[in-house]
Parts: C-alpha cells; sequence; structure tokens
C-alpha cells in the first residue's frame, strides 16, 4: 500500500544506496563506478586512520606504584642521580640531569654560595641512600618521555622529582 506523498518508483538513486543488486537487479554503468569510488575512498580513509593511529606518540598516562614505581627505569635514574650528587657533586651528577636541571642547580650554587650549596648535600646526605631510599620511592606517573617521581622522605615530606626521557635514557629534568 502506497504511502500518501511517496514516490514508490524505484530509482537509481535508491538502488545504489542499497549496495548491490538485490533479486537479479542489474547495476548501470555509472551504478557501478559509484560503487568503487565509495570503497576506494572507504579504504583510503582506513588507511589513513590507521597511519594517524601509528604516528601518534603513546602519550597515554600511566601510573606505577609500589614495587613497579621502585623498580622503574625512572627509580633507578632518580637514584643514580642522587648518588653521584652526593658523592661527588654537580659534576659527578651531570650525565644523569638535563642541562636544565644543571643549570639549576648550578644557579643555587650561585645563590646560596659553596657553603649554602654544601649544607643543602648535607641535608640531603641525612636522609635515606640507596636501597632504603628506593624504598622511599611511592609512585611514578609517565606521560609519553616525561615522568613525575615521587618518594615519601618523612610522613609529612614528600620529594617531587621530574625526569624526561633523553637520547641517553631518563634523566632528571626541571619541573615541565
Amino acid at each position: 500500500m502506497a504511502v500518501p506523498g511517496t514516490d514508490t518508483r524505484d530509482s537509481a538513486e535508491t538502488s545504489s544506496l542499497r549496495g548491490p543488486a538485490l533479486a537479479g537487479e542489474a547495476r548501470s554503468g555509472k551504478q557501478r563506478v559509484h560503487a568503487y569510488a565509495r570503497e576506494a575512498f572507504m579504504k583510503l580513509m582506513i588507511r589513513v586512520l590507521a597511519a594517524v593511529a601509528l604516528a601518534i606518540p603513546s602519550s597515554h598516562a600511566q601510573t606505577l606504584t609500589g614495587t613497579q614505581a621502585r623498580k622503574s627505569a625512572q627509580a633507578d635514574a632518580f637514584l643514580a642521580y642522587e648518588k653521584a650528587l652526593l658523592a661527588g657533586g654537580l659534576d659527578a651528577a651531570q650525565p644523569y640531569m638535563t642541562a636544565a636541571k644543571f643549570e639549576e642547580l648550578n644557579g643555587m650554587l650561585k645563590t646560596w654560595g659553596e657553603d649554602g650549596f654544601k649544607q643543602f648535600l648535607d641535608r640531603m646526605r641525612g636522609g635515606a641512600q640507596g636501597e632504603a631510599r628506593r624504598k622511599q620511592i611511592e609512585k611514578v606517573e609517565l606521560t609519553g618521555g616525561y615522568a613525575v617521581l615521587e618518594a615519601r622522605d618523612s610522613p609529612q615530606v614528600l620529594t617531587v622529582q621530574h625526569l624526561t626521557k633523553t637520547k641517553d635514557g631518563w634523566q632528571v629534568d626541571v619541573r615541565r
């Protein structure tokens, strides 16, 4: 039964929307070209979307806690930095930090002077070191090539250290 105001004739336009020929219906040359163009376009779109998905860096955030955080590459870099800084000062720790972090610490040295910077290092030496320090690491938040490490020095004191992945591996960095 026809609905008033509607066209019940089957046009080439409506049959091409239904896809392949139904019930032995033959397609015209125009319909085939249109179907092939639509299929080619869809394949191209799938390739483009796949390429974009692969090109986007994995910048999703990941949070490591507990043992995972303590055994992470970021924890290793943090501990190596602290060990070198306490044992040999700024020059010894330079391989474990970015140029920006070195400039920051060098600025502290200039501001506080040799004695003030030595007091800063002495306070660090008074805290946990080595494996005891590793046990204080609670969390590492990763976002692409950037990480924020948290180490609990005491119930009221939390050390927050920023790290960046460089060509040389993870290095202590300034806050970004």
